[in-house]
């Protein structure tokens, strides 16, 4: 018995040796690999900034997407992608940031070609810079240049898949080429990440609903919009002209108009500007005087 006894307490000592053995040997092969990656991402995170300082944004972003597949910490991705940020918007010289900035402030007042004209001298020096190729595109829309415009989309695409700026403006194609059914299935992608991109989602929903002859239902998503997120002053704009191109329903275009200019008033003038809403107020000034008009309405 005590033979049997101690036969088998070995076997169990061996037993548990064998596991020691094999928990200390996986734990060592897993903590190898971890130093790698850490090596090879280091590396890759190194060689991105120095390509981007030759002043090759592409290569060093595409870099950069390496570094991503390399690691599973959310801390790493997080930092490597506001990297990728820093990479995709940064301008090589203060002269091309100043000329940005002039063709951001011709878009915001509508004056397209004045806009291309300076962003295209932009976009010689500073190559692949996302800002400089988002406003280009969006210029290209409003001129239009269509081809031209999903050019500068899909070079924008093709570092980061899911701009929104980038598919946003792809929806606006398929409106003004009258494609509702294409701008919807976009739409349907997109996953906005604050309430101004939330906004503007549903204003071209309710624009391609409207295309599709759903003009109920585009007002049901403005509606619900307006009761949800009362910071969306363009609804209330969106939702006044709907109304006025429903037949029996001026007067609910007439509440929502003035109180689409009552908000405005609220607005500081930057503010306003920046969001063309100083172009939006005379078309809704406009508009409520052919309201008033059709109502009856002396003033």
């Amino acid at each position: 018995m005590t033979k049997i006894f101690v036969l088998h307490k070995f076997k169990e000592l061996k037993s548990f040796l064998y596991v020691f053995l094999l928990v200390i040997l996986t734990t060592s092969g897993q903590a190898q690999k971890q130093n790698q990656k850490k090596l090879n991402l280091d590396t890759i995170l190194q060689e991105s900034k120095s390509i981007f300082t030759q002043g090759k944004r592409k290569e060093a972003i595409l870099k950069l997407n390496e570094a991503l597949i390399l690691t599973k910490s959310k801390k790493q991705q997080s930092q490597i992608l506001a990297k990728r940020t820093l990479f995709s918007e940064q301008f090589f010289t203060s002269e091309a940031f100043q000329k940005y900035e002039l063709a951001k402030s011709f878009a915001q007042a509508a004056r397209w070609q004045d806009c291309l004209r300076e962003i295209e001298l932009v976009s010689q020096t500073d190559l692949n810079n996302i800002l400089v190729l988002r406003i280009k595109s969006l210029c290209q829309i409003k001129l239009p240049q269509m081809n031209d415009a999903l050019k500068s989309i899909q070079e924008i695409l093709e570092f980061f898949p899911d701009d929104f700026e980038a598919n946003l403006n792809k929806v606006e194609i398929s409106l003004i080429q009258r494609s509702p059914l294409n701008g919807l299935g976009i739409l349907e992608k997109i996953e906005p990440k604050t309430s101004l991109e939330v906004e503007r989602i549903v204003i071209f929903k309710a624009k391609l609903l409207e295309m599709l002859g759903r003009s109920s239902e585009a007002v049901d998503v403005l509606r619900k919009d307006q009761e949800t997120y009362l910071e969306h002053i363009e609804v209330l704009y969106e939702l006044g002209t709907l109304y006025s191109r429903i037949s029996g329903n001026d007067w609910l275009s007439r509440k929502f108009l003035l109180l689409f200019i009552s908000r405005c008033k609220r607005i500081p003038q930057v503010e306003l500007k920046k969001r063309s809403f100083d172009l939006l107020i005379p078309k809704t000034q406009a508009l409520l005087l052919e309201i008033d008009k059709r109502l009856g309405i002396d003033k």
